[in-house]
C-alpha cells in the first residue's frame, strides 16, 4: 500500500503543477491545439464516458448480487438500489454511444442497455464467488465517488460561468480564468460551462481499475498494467477534450483531482474503518 500511496502523491503534485500552468497559459494551449476536425479526438470524445459507465454498471450489479438474502429491509433496499442503479447506467451506456454515433434509436439504446445489464450480472456473479465483501466495498466506493464527483462538479458548474474554447467569440463570449468566480444560476447557460469539465470528471473514475488491483488478489500482479492503461486513458481524454474546444488544461486537471479526491475519501471510509460485519 506504501508504494501505491507514494504514486498517488507524485500524481497529486503533477496535477497540481499543471494547474497553475494552465491557471496562466489556458488560453494559449487552448487556441494552439485547437482542431474541431480531429478524427481521433472526435473518437475518444464519443467513447470518454463509456468505459466508467461500464464499470459503474457492474458496480451497481454487484451491489446487488452480494446483498443479504435475510429479507431485511436493508437487504430489500440494497437489492432495490442497485437494481435501479445498474438499469441507469445500462441505458446511459447505449445512450451515450448510440447517440453521439448519430444511431439514436429508442429500441436500440434499450437493446443495448439490456445486452450491458445482462453481461453486468453474469459477472457480477463470477466476481464474487471469489471475493464477495470485498468486491462490494469496491463496487459501494466506485458508486459513491461517482455520484459524489458529479454533484460536485454540477455545483461548481453554476459559480464558474467559463465558456469554452470552442463558443468563444470575444464580443459576447470571452474567456475567463478558472478562478473567477461568478454566480449565475442560470439553466439555459449551464451545459456550456466548462469548468470543472464533466466529462472529465466521469472519465476520471477509471482511476477505480487502480483499487481493484490493490485488492483483488488476482489483478495484484498487474497492477502496473492497469495503472498506466488508467492514465492514458485519462491523459487521451483530457488531451482530446482541449483540442475539441470543449475545456481547458485547468478544466480537466480541477475535475481528475476531484475524482482522485472523492476515490481516495471513500475508500479510507470504507476499507480503512474498523473491519465490521456487513449487515447487509
Amino acid at each position: 500500500m506504501k508504494s501505491i500511496h507514494k504514486k498517488a502523491v507524485v500524481l497529486t503534485v503533477f496535477l497540481l503543477i499543471a494547474l497553475i500552468f494552465g491557471t496562466f497559459f489556458d488560453y494559449q494551449i487552448a487556441h494552439s491545439l485547437y482542431n474541431k476536425q480531429s478524427i481521433v479526438s472526435k473518437i475518444v470524445d464519443i467513447l470518454a464516458e463509456l468505459p466508467t459507465y461500464l464499470m459503474m454498471t457492474l458496480f451497481s450489479a454487484t451491489l446487488y448480487v452480494t446483498r443479504n438474502k435475510d429479507g431485511s429491509f436493508l437487504s430489500a433496499f440494497s437489492a432495490v438500489l442497485g437494481i435501479i442503479s445498474m438499469i441507469f447506467f445500462g441505458f446511459l451506456t447505449g445512450y451515450t454511444l448510440l447517440f453521439n454515433m448519430n444511431l439514436y434509436s429508442p429500441p436500440l439504446i434499450y437493446a443495448s442497455a439490456i445486452g450491458v445489464c445482462v453481461c453486468a450480472l453474469v459477472l457480477s456473479r463470477i466476481a464474487a464467488d471469489k471475493s464477495m465483501v470485498t468486491i462490494r466495498k469496491i463496487s459501494k466506493i466506485g458508486l459513491l465517488s461517482f455520484f459524489s464527483t458529479v454533484a460536485i462538479i454540477l455545483v461548481l458548474h453554476f459559480c464558474f460561468e467559463r465558456i469554452p474554447y470552442i463558443r468563444i467569440d470575444n464580443s459576447i463570449n470571452i474567456y475567463t480564468p478558472w478562478y473567477q468566480f461568478v454566480f449565475l444560476p442560470d439553466v439555459l447557460s449551464y451545459e456550456v460551462r466548462t469548468f470543472p469539465s464533466l466529462t472529465m470528471g466521469i472519465a476520471s473514475m477509471t482511476f477505480m481499475m487502480n483499487q481493484i488491483s490493490e485488492v483483488v488478489v488476482k489483478y495484484q500482479q498487474k497492477k502496473l498494467i492497469l495503472m498506466i492503461i488508467t492514465l492514458s486513458w485519462i491523459f487521451i481524454v483530457g488531451i482530446s477534450q482541449i483540442i475539441m474546444g470543449e475545456a481547458y488544461l485547468s478544466d480537466v486537471i480541477f475535475s481528475i483531482l476531484i475524482g482522485m479526491l472523492m476515490i481516495t475519501i471513500h475508500y479510507l471510509l470504507i476499507f480503512k474503518r474498523k473491519s465490521k460485519k456487513e449487515k447487509y
